[in-house]
């Protein structure tokens, strides 16, 4: 009998991140923010999310579009023409997201 390595079974092992939960950060949210969020079309709030999360886990590494303000201790993420304005209090691990709004008006 002839084996073919090709029909060998092998078991199938899923590489997924090692994520510590002891450096994730939490998120909070203003009541400016929540209001502002729950008036905005649903994908957009979904994405804003979906980004906040993967920053949440470490913001130093964040590959997404994410830079301190200057003149002051916050930070801006943007997502497409919308973004949110955020505080990191790292002695407590928390993302504080202060505002979020539209690109030209959260900044007033």
């Amino acid at each position: 009998m002839i084996s073919c390595p090709l029909f060998v079974k092998k078991p199938l092992t899923v590489n997924k991140p090692i994520v510590n939960i002891k450096t994730m950060f939490t998120i909070k949210f203003s009541k400016q923010a929540i209001k502002t969020k729950a008036k905005m079309p649903k994908g957009i709030s979904e994405r804003i999310d979906t980004e906040l999360e993967v920053l949440a886990i470490n913001p130093a590494s964040y590959q997404g579009d994410w830079k301190p303000l200057q003149g002051s201790q916050f930070w801006r993420l943007r997502v497409g023409g919308w973004r949110a304005i955020c505080e990191i209090i790292n002695n407590e691990l928390i993302i504080y997201v202060l505002k979020i709004g539209s690109r030209g008006d959260v900044y007033k």
